[in-house]
């Protein structure tokens, strides 16, 4: 069995299992909650990334703050990873694409990881079909990540703050 292939297939086996990922969770004094990942933490400000955008809390504002899980603690440092691997990898890079959309999927970089495989998908046009099932999945992935925010709009409205 090809290379690429036993790679495709564990991390599809695999990736099911670690897209569960928790969000920080912001619970202001009025009684609204934000969830979404914590950027920044200061004196002056809380940022919190949204798929929205970002959103700027004054502290005082904010009874307590929980944090998710590690891996959603890691998700800014993941994107400044990918960043950092993706200007090293050489555009002929099979198993590089490859290796660099696993991460992505399993950091919730799923924009990233569709470009990825994307590039995958000219360097091995032999293995299209492989290749276009893991750009479904991180298609599936992302969607899936945007319904649950507009999940998230629709039960507080425009502004989480009020």
């Amino acid at each position: 069995m090809n290379m690429l292939f036993k790679k495709i297939f564990l991390f599809s086996a695999c990736f099911f299992f670690f897209t569960t990922i928790q969000a920080d969770t912001v619970l202001l004094k009025n009684g609204k909650t934000i969830k979404g990942k914590i950027l920044t933490q200061t004196g002056k400000t809380i940022d919190i990334r949204q798929a929205e955008g970002i959103v700027h809390l004054d502290p005082a504002r904010v009874r307590s703050v929980e944090y998710g899980s590690i891996k959603q603690d890691l998700h800014f440092e993941a994107r400044k990873l990918y960043v950092q691997r993706r200007m090293q990898l050489a555009t002929n890079d099979v198993e590089g694409h490859f290796n660099l959309g696993a991460f992505c999927m399993n950091n919730g970089l799923y924009e990233e990881a569709i470009s990825q495989f994307k590039n995958l998908a000219v360097m091995v046009p032999h293995q299209l079909d492989d290749v276009q099932n893991l750009i479904n999945q991180a298609e599936e992935a992302a969607a899936n990540n945007i319904f649950t925010r507009a999940q998230w709009w629709h039960k507080f409205g425009n502004n989480p703050e009020m």
